[in-house]
């Protein structure tokens, strides 16, 4: 199948396991309808590549570290991303994909993105991109 030919959906999970596994298996559900799907995501907790084969991958930096993750406030540790990632990477990493699409990916058409990001809506609408929240 050419990916090029097929609209090209950016997920972007937040980092933790509860939220990359069923960002993940969308994922696939949509890959089988004929999307191609690029993952971006933090470096925090990175996905391993090789486990989803289909999928493109690209990172942001989130200068989160291991020692922040110990915390034991839950609405905080996923406050983190949300304030280490804001805007700026994650609008970066979507602009290049927008100006020089790879040789075997279409234009982004839509990024899906986890809910707790929520700077995510005002990056999508500057850029004027469809956007979904994934709950």
């Amino acid at each position: 199948m050419n990916q090029r030919n097929n609209p090209r959906l950016v997920l972007f999970p937040l980092p933790f396991q509860g939220h990359l596994n069923p960002m993940f298996q969308l994922g696939r559900i949509l890959h089988a309808r004929g999307f191609s799907i690029t993952v971006l995501h933090t470096n925090f907790n990175a996905p391993d590549p090789s486990s989803h084969p289909h999928f493109a991958f690209r990172s942001i930096a989130d200068g989160l570290d291991r020692s922040e993750a110990s915390i034991s406030d839950i609405p905080g540790l996923i406050s983190l991303p949300n304030n280490q990632c804001a805007a700026s990477p994650f609008e970066e990493s979507l602009r290049e994909m927008m100006s020089s699409p790879s040789g075997d990916a279409a234009p982004v058409a839509c990024v899906i993105s986890d809910s707790l990001f929520s700077f995510t809506c005002g990056v999508a609408q500057r850029l004027k991109l469809s956007l979904l929240f994934f709950m």
